[in-house]
Formats: C-alpha cells, sequence, structure tokens
C-alpha cells in the first residue's frame, strides 16, 4: 500500500517552487497514476479547506487525503525545523478552525511556533507529528526531544528521513519513519518517493492502531495470511532438537546471535519442503564464490562442429590423411624393355591394340557427393510436402506451384547424377579394358606391354587431393569461435548487465597456445601434436618429404585419440559486463548470485530459503535491490524465509514474521513474533521478550553501536 504523508499543492512561502501549484484535473491523474492508496495535504504554514475538499473528492474512489500542514518550528534551538501535524478528515473543520486562530495574521514567510504552543493546541485533535530528520530542514536535536517529551502519545511521532539508506537503520531502533515526496513538481509526481506499508489499513483510525502496535488489531492482520506450522531441528543432520515454528506465505525472518542455529532450521525447512515435492530455491551466500566458479566451468563435450557450422566433422578427411600412400610411377626400364623386344617380336607389331592410352577421367568421390546431394534433396522434400506448418503461410495454388517446381529441379537433378553416374562407370570401365588388353596382348606375344600410363597424373591427382583433404581441415579450424549460449545473471549498479558467455571454437595452430587446457575436449598436448603433424603434410604435401611426415602424422593419429574435427572443439565461459570482460568482486558476486537466483526461479519455485544474503554487500544495494526482489517475491505469493544479521532486509522486507535464536553458555532458546506488535514468545517458557530491544542487539550490535551509526548517517546528510 503506497502512502505519502508530505504532499504540498500550493505555493505558500516566497521560495516555495510555481510548479507546486496543481489543478484539481492534474491532480487526480497523478494520484491514480502513482497508485497512491493514502496522502496528506501539508501546504508550508497554510491550510486552504477549499481547495482540500475539493481535491479530497477529485480521487475519492481510489485515495483517502487526510488534512495536514508544515509548520516551521523552533524553541530551544537556534533554526526553525519543518515538523507535519496530520489528523483525522473526521476533523477537518475544528483542525481549519485551530490554524486560522493560531496563525493569525502572519504570513507563511514570517510564521514560526514554538513547541509548547503546537502541542498544547494540536495534541486534542489526536495528530500524528512528522519530524524532518537527519535532512534540510531538520529540528534540531533539543527541539527534537522537547516535542518527544510534550506530544500526548509517542507513538504518534514519526521522523522523515531524506532517503530510504538510512529509513531501514531508524526503523530498526523502533523509531518510527516514513518518506514523503515533498512534491516540487507535479507534472514528475509519479517519480517521487512514497512510504510502503505491508497491510492496507481503511482509514484514519486503523493507521494509529497499527502506530500503536495494537496488538489486537495486527494479529487480525497477521493471520488473515496463509501459514504452516512446521517442525525443523536444532541439529538437522541428526534430527535431534525438534521444534514447531510457523511458516507464513509472505517474508518470515530468522535472526538471533551466531551459532544459535539459524541456518540449522533453514536446512530443516528446505529437506521439508523436498520431502513434499514442493519447488525450493535453496541459497547459501557463503557458497557464492563456488556457485560463480562453477557457472564458468567450460563444458566443451556439449558441443560439436556443427555448432560451428561445419556439414561434417571431417573424420573420412583424418583417416584419408592417415592411410595416404604415393602411386606408383612408371620406371624408364620398362619403356625400355618394351621398345628392345617389340621389333624382335612380329606378332606382337601386327598388334596396334596395345598403344593405346587410358581415359584416367573417373572420378568417384564426385559422383558419390552428387549422389548425396540428391538423397538430401529428396529427403527435404519429401518433408516440406507432408508437414502441414508449411501450407500455413502461403496460398493453396501457390503451395501447389512451389512443390512443382520443386520436384522438377528433384528430377532434373536425378537426370544428372544419373548421367554423370554413367560417364564415370564408362570411362572407368575404358581404362579397364585398355588395362586387360594389354595384359592379353603381353601374354599372347611373350613380350612386355607398353605402359598405358606414366602414374604421374594418378601421383599428381592423389597428391592434391591429399593437400585438398589437409586444407579441407584447417579451412574449418580457422572459422572464428562463436557465442554459442548467453545467461543473464544480473545488474551491478552503473556498470551495467552483467552475463556468463560461452564461447565455441576450434583449437588451430595460430590458437592453441593461448588455449586453457580445460577448455579443451581432449589433453592439450595430444590436440598440439596432431596440429603440428598436419600442419607438416599439408606443408610437404608436394615435396619428397610427405613420406616421413605422413607416417608421423599416421602413428599419431592411430594411437591418438584426435579422430575428427569434434575432438578439437573448445569452450569458454567469461563473464561479460557491458561488452567487455569483466572479473567481479566477492561483494559483486554475492550480487549477482541472489539476482540470478530469484529472476531464475520466480515463476517455477514456491520456496525460498536464503542464508545471510547480505554478505559482502553493502547497505545501499542491500536497500534498492536486494529488498525490493524480496518484496515482490511476497507479493507474487512466494513463501520467503530469510536467515540474516542485517537491519534492512530484516525491517524493510516487511516481514510479518520473525523467529529469534539464542545461544547463551550452551542453552538454546527459540522466540516467535513479529516486530508489528514489537512481542517475540518463548517455544519452550512463553517468555516474551521485545522485538526492539532483541533487533538493536542482534542487529546492530547494542544501542551504542546503532547511535554511533546514526551520528555518522546524519553527518552523510
Amino acid at each position: 500500500m503506497l502512502v505519502d504523508l508530505h504532499v504540498h499543492t500550493k505555493k505558500c512561502k516566497s521560495g516555495d517552487d510555481k510548479t507546486r501549484e496543481v489543478t484539481v484535473q492534474l491532480f487526480s491523474s497523478k494520484i491514480r497514476l502513482a497508485g497512491i492508496k493514502v496522502l496528506a495535504i501539508t501546504n508550508h504554514n497554510c491550510f486552504d479547506i477549499e481547495q482540500y475538499n475539493k481535491l479530497k473528492a477529485s480521487v475519492a474512489d481510489v485515495c483517502d487525503v487526510w488534512p495536514g500542514i508544515e509548520f516551521d518550528v523552533k524553541q530551544l534551538s537556534s533554526k526553525a525545523g519543518h515538523v507535519i501535524v496530520i489528523v483525522n478528515p473526521e476533523k477537518v473543520e475544528d483542525f481549519n478552525a485551530l490554524i486560522k486562530s493560531t496563525i493569525g495574521d502572519s504570513t507563511p514567510d514570517s510564521f514560526v511556533i514554538n513547541i509548547d504552543n503546537l502541542c498544547s493546541k494540536f495534541n486534542k485533535l489526536d495528530p500524528i507529528f512528522i519530524a524532518h530528520y537527519l535532512k534540510p530542514k531538520s529540528l534540531g536535536e533539543d527541539d527534537l526531544d522537547l516535542l518527544n517529551s510534550k506530544i500526548y502519545n509517542k507513538n504518534r511521532f514519526l521522523k522523515e528521513p531524506s532517503n530510504i539508506v538510512s529509513i531501514g537503520v531508524l526503523n530498526a531502533y523502533d523509531q518510527k519513519c516514513v518518506l514523503g515526496s515533498d512534491v516540487k513538481d507535479w507534472n514528475f509526481y509519479e517519480k517521487g518517493t512514497f512510504s510502503e506499508f505491508k497491510y492496507d489499513f481503511k482509514d484514519y483510525k486503523n493507521f494509529l492502531k497499527l502506530l500503536d502496535k495494537d496488538s489486537a488489531y495486527i494479529n487480525d492482520l497477521i493471520n488473515q495470511e496463509q501459514k504452516e506450522i512446521i517442525e525443523v531441528y536444532g541439529d538437522n543432520k541428526t534430527k535431534q532438537h525438534p521444534f514447531r515454528i510457523p511458516v507464513y506465505n509472505d517474508v518470515n525472518i530468522i535472526f538471533g546471535d551466531k551459532g544459535s542455529g539459524k541456518s540449522e532450521i533453514l536446512a530443516s525447512l528446505n529437506d521439508y519442503y523436498i520431502s513434499k515435492g514442493i519447488p525450493v530455491s535453496y541459497l547459501v551466500s557463503r557458497a557464492n564464490e563456488s556457485w560463480f566458479s562453477t557457472l564458468l566451468l567450460p563444458t566443451p563435450n556439449l558441443y560439436f562442429s556443427s555448432t560451428l557450422g561445419c556439414d561434417s566433422n571431417l573424420v573420412e578427411n583424418f583417416i584419408a590423411i592417415a592411410n595416404y600412400v604415393d602411386p606408383q610411377i612408371v620406371e624408364i626400364e620398362s619403356y625400355k624393355k618394351y621398345f628392345k623386344t617389340i621389333n624382335k617380336n612380329k606378332n606382337s607389331a601386327l598388334i596396334k591394340l596395345n598403344k593405346i592410352s587410358k581415359i584416367n577421367s573417373n572420378n568417384d568421390v564426385f559422383i558419390r557427393k552428387l549422389g548425396s546431394e540428391y538423397e538430401t534433396f529428396k529427403s527435404f522434400l519429401s518433408s516440406f510436402t507432408s508437414s502441414e506448418m508449411y501450407k500455413h503461410f502461403v496460398t493453396d495454388d501457390d503451395f501447389i506451384n512451389l512443390k512443382n517446381d520443386l520436384s522438377n529441379v528433384l528430377n532434373k537433378s536425378a537426370e544428372h547424377y544419373k548421367d554423370q553416374w554413367i560417364k564415370n562407370k564408362a570411362n572407368s570401365l575404358s581404362d579397364f579394358s585398355i588395362d586387360s588388353i594389354n595384359t592379353a596382348v603381353s601374354e599372347c606375344t611373350g613380350t612386355p606391354t607398353l605402359p598405358t600410363e606414366t602414374g604421374f597424373f594418378k601421383f599428381a591427382d592423389e597428391r592434391i587431393k591429399l593437400m585438398n583433404n589437409a586444407n579441407a581441415i584447417f579451412n574449418n579450424l580457422n572459422k572464428e569461435s562463436v557465442v554459442v549460449e548467453s545467461t543473464y545473471l544480473g545488474k551491478l549498479g552503473n556498470k551495467g548487465s552483467g552475463s556468463i558467455t560461452s564461447e565455441c571454437g576450434f583449437a588451430n595452430p595460430s590458437n592453441i597456445e593461448k588455449i586453457d587446457s580445460k577448455w579443451l575436449k581432449q589433453n592439450k598436448t595430444d590436440c598440439k601434436d596432431i596440429l603440428k603433424k598436419l600442419k607438416s603434410v599439408q606443408n610437404e604435401a608436394f615435396t619428397k618429404n610427405l613420406f616421413d611426415k605422413v607416417s608421423k602424422f599416421k602413428t599419431a593419429y592411430n594411437d591418438g585419440v584426435i579422430k575428427s574435427l569434434n575432438d578439437l572443439i573448445f569452450n569458454k565461459k567469461s563473464f561479460i559486463l557491458g561488452s567487455k570482460p569483466y572479473k567481479p568482486s566477492a561483494g559483486e558476486i554475492a550480487i549477482l548470485s541472489i539476482e540470478y537466483e530469484i529472476l531464475k526461479n520466480k515463476t517455477n519455485k514456491s520456496i525460498f530459503l536464503f542464508d545471510e544474503p547480505e554478505l559482502s554487500l553493502g547497505n545501499e544495494y542491500i536497500e534498492t535491490n536486494i529488498v525490493p526482489l524480496i518484496k515482490d517475491l511476497a507479493k507474487s505469493g512466494k513463501t520467503v524465509v530469510i536467515a540474516t544479521h542485517n537491519a534492512n532486509i530484516a525491517v524493510r522486507t516487511g516481514a510479518i514474521n520473525s523467529i529469534l535464536k539464542t545461544a547463551n553458555n550452551s542453552e538454546y532458546n527459540t522466540y516467535i513474533g513479529s516486530m508489528y506488535t514489537n512481542e517475540l514468545k518463548s517455544v519452550i517458557d512463553n517468555e516474551i521478550v521485545k522485538w526492539d530491544a532483541e533487533s538493536e542487539r542482534t542487529l546492530e550490535g547494542g544501542e551504542k553501536a546503532f547511535k554511533e551509526r546514526g551520528y555518522y548517517y546524519g553527518e552523510d546528510n
């Protein structure tokens, strides 16, 4: 419930901005836009009852408007400070008359009231007093103490600090605080700062009950919330020292002495919810760095050559290189021997067929590629025509025309494949026939055959194929790495948003030294060795040293684990802030872990358990980031249980259930209650202790520490 108890609607003092003036229409639209449920009109030393009534009527269906005024107050201090006085709308006529008689002929610029007069005149109207505190126009400390002693009910005295950082600490010390918009420009009212109350209160009287911490009223509100009584353990591992606690479908806070068993309660609750099959998110902040390190662990085995856009992992290319053998070259002696005997054998001279040369133009690799492409296209067309999905994007006629066009392409591809297959087969058979005829002539005549080829063509062709196999491998290995996944973790304040990126690529000769061994699927030494030997084959493909290089590659390939492109995959994970790699601090890791855990599980988990989420975090970040996230979880119907030593988390999350753990000379106790009633009751003997006193002791380090911190907050402001 959003409440604004510091609203200006008129330019009263000479220093006020004209933009504080507001029309009824603008007031109504802005209050509705901001979602304000209760507000108080508190102009400087001025109350306009006619304007008040008009503004109140304009938003009566969505917001309750209370009458108020902001006085300049001074008595013991040297300078005047501001104090807001708000009363029940039912007493607006009395309030208006009292203000007129009090201010008299004074102007808003000149009027100042002392504390004695302020309290003696207005106490009878059961008002709420709100004093500026730790901000400009703050009431002096002497006057603050005097006002506190003069007001009719100390529970109705509130303070208004300048920022949200200090409000949590002040509330923890049972100093009731509110934040108001102190609106200066109505055009931007919805962007102002407002107080948010846990429970809706129907009217001014019920608000006073909240301020008075009326136990019956507050317990009625709390008991409206859904809760479950759960058995937990002082020692969860052994299931010893059981006791029962209520867990509300809201924010529940566990605080108290160190080593008193707060974490044991969370562990017990985690086991309980898991046993019931209820989705639970359990975050232990002490494990944050381990969590972050786990996110950065590479997972190269999850990726394959296809991840980087490769049609094949080229295992055939590796095998071809490993099994490469140079074709035999025809020796000069074969020609000498043929011509030496041909003239002596007349029968052989009469047979001319043995002088026919081979064609050497068959290409089985090309034919297999054509066949593979044909089958791929055929499979696609079959899938396309049988799918109902594509029909939704075109008309029936367009779909039929497209199917016919594709079928025509398939038919022509089949004809081309058949023609090339026949041509290649004919060439192969022709060469086989020439070899057979020459062999037959040689056997019949008793003379050596005339070589039908020198063997150089096949020699050169095989070397080129070898080079092409090596080039194909390196062309793929040299592809740029790609980001295959990016996981958003959270925002680090003004530094920007952070993500874990997963980068995938191939190890190659130019990057292998920079690649961390844990990024690779296989041993880095094996990768370096196979790459080095493969590069040697590529470099020596047309030299006399090739056989030695191939032999070494073959040994490494047959004996090693690198068998294809897949085995040279690497996976690198990095934390990216904005657009650059970044190494977060321990505190920043804590920030990311909490945001990630909440945002990741917000939709699929119903229970959230946090063990000291404040570790390594500053109070400002807790207040501006963590507290809103926890509040949002509660608003969305999640059960949140937090073990903490942080006052801002204990107070500002609006927890309706507080569990205090104490440890004194090995004697442990558990107290259960609420900060709203300011009571905590022992589960052992029903002893009652005050929430504010215990929170001051355990969350603030005692009264002295709190007051010193309050002093420094004041210095900062």
